[in-house]
């Protein structure tokens, strides 16, 4: 016998293990917060700039402006061409002196070091970030 999925009751996707739909929680926590326009923010020292490397490749992008745009929509700054990933489907942003990575309601979520984020998260030296299929490590 196999267990019953149980789906969201707006969005009818699947429900994490702990009845609570990533895709909802997402977008409602990005509604409930206004975004600062990117004008607004200043980029980080060059000392603090992070870097990217996709572990399947070695593929490296820089992270030392104010937002960085990840998606599979060409015109995001981290273009990531899989069939897993949004068009426009996470920020990181530095602000207050620390990187964030924020979700921007993907179907697919987000990841870092194995747990999906759920709001926006901080992003530090080491961490593992998992968008679609590819895994990045954090430098």
């Amino acid at each position: 016998m196999t267990d019953k999925l149980t789906l969201c009751s707006r969005c009818n996707r699947q429900l994490l293990e702990d009845g609570q739909c990533l895709y909802c929680t997402t977008t409602d926590a990005l509604d409930l917060r206004s975004i600062v326009a990117d004008s607004q923010l200043s980029p980080p020292p060059a000392n603090e700039a992070l870097t990217l490397v996709a572990l399947d490749n070695g593929r490296s992008f820089n992270v030392n402006t104010a937002r960085v745009r990840i998606g599979r929509d060409p015109r995001n700054h981290i273009c990531i061409d899989d069939v897993y990933v949004s068009k426009q489907h996470a920020f990181i942003t530095f602000e207050d002196g620390k990187f964030w990575i924020e979700d921007l309601g993907s179907k697919n979520g987000t990841k870092v070091n194995d747990a999906h984020i759920l709001d926006r998260e901080i992003l530090n030296r080491g961490d593992t970030v998992t968008i679609g299929r590819t895994d990045f490590k954090v430098e």
